[in-house]
């Protein structure tokens, strides 16, 4: 379990709203839905 952590990299929260702001809306609508 140790060897996961470090594997997967820490995003912070400011860097997930940017990535969310760029997406097209039409995306989001889809992740919605899912």
């Amino acid at each position: 379990m140790e060897t996961m952590k470090k594997t997967v990299p820490y995003l912070p929260n400011e860097l997930i709203i940017q990535i969310l702001l760029r997406l097209p809306v039409k995306s989001l609508i889809r992740f919605k839905c899912v």
